[in-house]
């Protein structure tokens, strides 16, 4: 799973209304995913981690796009 595939595919879908059409994004990407990478692929469109919350908050996140 590349991680580009699945923003592209997330970006796609979130700029159609149609609703065939993002299932039809979706059924795309799903079926490309290797066997093990499909539990995985599937939980970040869904916006679930593995490893579930990762500790930094939107504060943080702002600090260091300031930084940065």
């Amino acid at each position: 799973m590349y991680l580009h595939q699945l923003v592209s595919t997330s970006d796609a879908v979130a700029s159609t209304r149609s609703r065939t059409r993002k299932i039809a994004l979706l059924s795309d990407y799903i079926k490309a995913l290797e066997p093990d990478d499909l539990p995985l692929g599937v939980a970040y469109l869904v916006g679930a981690t593995r490893q579930g919350r990762i500790g930094i908050g939107y504060a943080a996140v702002n600090e260091i796009s300031r930084d940065g």
